[in-house]
């Protein structure tokens, strides 16, 4: 970078380094594919929904908001911007856990009452601990963002730079580092098959017909086996 780069220099990088990040990393490519895929699931059960009103607008407003963090969440990361893609996804999977435990619970009303002032039986803290095994690892996952991502700590601060060879670099805005990338796009991957889970849980309450539960279990046979190959090949993920 020279004394002229602004933002236009900066926007024309981002995009150079997805398309860098995206063609030299195989697992960032099947990752990005199943991501893809369960956001068209979603999208498609979201936009077919019939519901009572306060069911309909609880699960359309949690569901929308968790869809839009993970799509901007795996943007970022694919530009290799992983602690900024991993502060979006907290939020997504703050947003997560409300729509599932309000759709298990159905506290339908309760999301109504209280999205207008303070989530208080929805505040999220309070929602992990009646998810159980679910509410564990959102936990985790949340908890090990806000140490590493959204708060100016040390793991945030030796992540301003990256190592190309013997070169050292800045991070602003993008990396030419596709294994961030990789670590930021499968990070959203099973916020956004909550999704699905919570969608297909709702149909069932009312005894509607879904029409969804073979792709949702397909797409979750693919992603465990992906995930499966990427830990073998990639020993610095601990979890994915």
């Amino acid at each position: 970078m020279s004394s002229d780069t602004g933002l236009t220099e900066l926007f024309r990088l981002q995009d150079a380094a997805f398309s860098n990040n995206f063609q030299r990393s195989t697992f960032l490519q099947g990752a990005t594919t199943i991501l893809s895929r369960s956001i068209r699931l979603n999208l498609a059960i979201l936009g077919s929904m019939r519901f009572a009103a306060e069911k309909q607008t609880t699960i359309r407003k949690f569901a929308v908001d968790t869809l839009s963090h993970i799509v901007i969440a795996a943007r970022l990361g694919l530009w290799g911007a992983l602690t900024e893609s991993q502060s979006v996804l907290r939020g997504g999977i703050e947003s997560c856990a409300q729509l599932f435990y309000s759709v298990a619970e159905q506290r339908y009303q309760t999301a109504i009452l209280e999205g207008p002032k303070k989530f208080r039986q929805l505040d999220f803290k309070r929602v992990l601990g009646e998810l159980d095994e679910i509410g564990r690892f959102l936990k985790l996952r949340h908890d090990r963002i806000s140490g590493r991502s959204s708060h100016s700590t040390p793991a945030r601060f030796n992540q301003t730079e990256y190592s190309i060879g013997n070169d050292v670099y800045d991070r602003v805005g993008c990396a030419l580092d596709p294994i961030a990338a990789e670590y930021a796009v499968c990070d959203c991957i099973f916020p956004s098959r909550l999704v699905g889970s919570s969608f297909e849980c709702a149909y069932s309450q009312d005894g509607l017909a879904f029409s969804w539960t073979e792709d949702l279990a397909e797409l979750a046979k693919v992603h465990l086996e992906f995930v499966a190959k990427l830990l073998q090949a990639r020993k610095e993920f601990q979890s994915i």
